[in-house]
């Protein structure tokens, strides 16, 4: 039911967005408590957006913002049992979307009805055992990562998962959660995905084939300090845990350099948007900038949020489109479709700025900007029934969802930026010798090139490439790869040619296979 009330009231106004107001008697105190911050009588309305009058008065009435943003358009926010009497009498329409808060997280921490990982939600020590655990079954698999420390001194922790050979020279792929630390949910859809990715290895074909193709760098827990807070002391906590001088937090998601500053940020260290003192000023976004660079072949990001079932898209900060949006479309009707074919939930996929609000200094526009990577993001369950509560019975309902839409981007990363191979055959002098080029990109002219000079350099321009080889000759005609990226040659070895080194490469445009040094028989 949607109330709308006349008021006579006046209201103090504050400009900003989704911030905390100073003063107010339903504030939230940000030194740490004896015992848990309790929300009793607390509930989420959905605030119908119509004027920046009715943005002000929500703003002074709520401490928290639970919508992405603030602007013209519906928005949820928390109402402390203090200003409800007020936002009756505000005019400002509105739809209760959560009586109780505290109900909800009451219910939360008593559990789901069984003793499994996906049956209850996991506090930070238990997800570093969870992962720890991982390791020692699947030690071919999977590497433990050490991402930094946190202005705590935690370690922000995470496993990469490859290849049984190492996975040198594959894409890199990173997936991370609850850089907004209440969004608990997003901790369970990263280790749903690790765990999909190794079970499945060796017995799914096409997760074996991407496992073998791909580097998946996940990080279930990015806000570390933020995330143990929100188990201890305030179940709603957002930011980190950076003390402002009377506030605490800077919301890492915009502390990113990307568009820093700028809209659906905030300058006030109350506000739940709140960008930090400059870009990167926290250690939490230095540790994740450093690693993801120093990733060698960093393609593909997915930063795993809730909720509002979206999938989101560069730019945050700006209502321009980016050079490759016409791609970034394509994988994101992908996602919509996979993710909403599982539970018929809606999904909804698009530019950041416009899908949402305006959002400057995030980390998806960053990962594409700077780091060279695919970035999108997703918004997990529900779209407001519970918002931040998602209770234990939808754990794997929305994991599977999350782990379908990152499969989708797993496999364009791998269609199209994976390592090229070249097999070669024994080659014997007067017979045929077979070539194979496989992981290449799909339905593309794939060419065969030797040398019988050695290694070397050469840019061979129409393709963009440099080949490892001195003096390289093209080997038989250039053939279209198959729709797996797979091309093959099987070619004549010239009579009186045995005991000859000969050095092989293959390319395509923009991409190139290692060389293959081998002696003819």
């Amino acid at each position: 039911m949607l109330i709308r009330r006349t008021s006579a009231l006046a209201f103090t106004i504050v400009a900003s967005a989704c911030l905390m107001p100073t003063g107010a008697a339903w504030a939230q105190h940000e030194v740490a408590a004896p015992a848990p911050v309790r929300f009793d009588g607390h509930k989420v309305v959905r605030a119908n957006i119509e004027s920046q009058r009715d943005l002000r008065i929500m703003e002074t009435l709520s401490p928290d913002c639970w919508s992405h943003g603030s602007g013209i358009g519906q928005v949820d926010y928390r109402i402390p049992p203090e200003a409800l009497d007020a936002l009756a009498a505000s005019g400002v329409e509105y739809q209760v979307m959560i009586d109780d808060v505290q109900t909800l997280i009451d219910a939360e921490q008593q559990g789901g009805h069984g003793d499994g990982w996906y049956d209850n939600y996991h506090n930070l020590a238990e997800i570093e055992q969870y992962m720890q655990d991982l390791a020692t079954a699947y030690p071919d698999l999977v590497d433990l990562i050490d991402v930094g420390l946190s202005l705590e001194n935690r370690h922000i922790r995470g496993i990469r998962i490859h290849n049984p050979n190492g996975g040198t020279g594959n894409p890199d792929v990173l997936f991370h959660g609850a850089i907004h630390a209440r969004e608990w949910i997003t901790t369970m859809a990263n280790t749903y995905i690790m765990d999909q990715l190794l079970s499945a290895y060796g017995s799914d074909p096409e997760i074996t084939a991407l496992v073998n193709q791909l580097n998946f760098h996940i990080i279930p827990v990015m806000n570390v300090d933020g995330y143990s807070y929100t188990w201890t002391n305030n179940r709603m906590w957002r930011k980190n845990r950076r003390n402002n001088g009377g506030s605490y937090g800077v919301d890492l998601n915009r502390n990113f350099s990307t568009g820093w500053g700028g809209e659906g940020s905030s300058s006030r260290g109350s506000s739940e948007t709140y960008r930090g003192t400059a870009p990167f000023s926290e250690p939490e976004s230095q540790a994740m900038r450093d690693y993801e660079l120093a990733l060698p072949n960093f393609q593909g990001f997915i930063d795993i949020h809730s909720y509002g079932q979206l999938i989101l898209q560069p730019w945050g900060y700006t209502s321009q489109l980016p050079p490759d949006h016409a791609t970034f479309q394509t994988i994101g009707a992908d996602m919509e479709t996979v993710m909403e074919s599982l539970y018929g939930k809606n999904w909804t996929h698009g530019p950041t700025y416009t899908t949402i609000y305006p959002a400057s200094g995030v980390t998806l526009d960053w990962a594409y900007a700077e780091a060279g990577a695919w970035g999108l993001s997703f918004e997990l369950r529900d779209t407001g029934q519970f918002g931040f509560l998602l209770p234990t019975d939808q754990i794997i309902p929305s994991s599977e969802e999350a782990f379908a839409g990152a499969m989708v981007l797993a496999r364009f990363i791998a269609a199209n930026f994976s390592a090229m191979n070249l097999t070669v055959g024994t080659l014997v002098a007067g017979q045929n010798g077979q070539f194979d080029i496989t992981d290449g990109t799909s339905n593309t002219l794939t060419y065969l090139a030797y040398s019988v000079r050695g290694p070397g350099s050469t840019y061979i321009a129409p393709l963009g490439v440099t080949l490892d080889l001195r003096s390289p000759i093209q080997a038989g005609p250039a053939k279209m790869s198959d729709a797996n990226g797979h091309a093959s040659w099987s070619l004549p070895i010239p009579n009186g040619t045995t005991g000859r080194d000969v050095w092989f490469q293959g390319a395509q445009r923009g991409s190139t296979t290692d060389v293959v040094h081998t002696t003819i028989n």
